[in-house]
């Protein structure tokens, strides 16, 4: 996945993680299998060069 690509998928992901909390609250599964995918997924990115 390009640099650009994996940047746009974060963006979109935050905006749902936003909505999932505001709709499921914190301590929901959704939310946090959300989390978790978007915390692999900003690790990528660190790691690209």
């Amino acid at each position: 996945m390009l640099k650009k690509e994996l940047r746009n998928k974060i963006e979109a992901m935050r905006d749902k993680l936003h909505e999932f909390i505001e709709k499921y609250g914190i301590d929901s599964d959704v939310v946090l299998n959300l989390s978790q995918e978007l915390d692999k997924l900003l690790c990528q990115l660190e790691n690209m060069k």
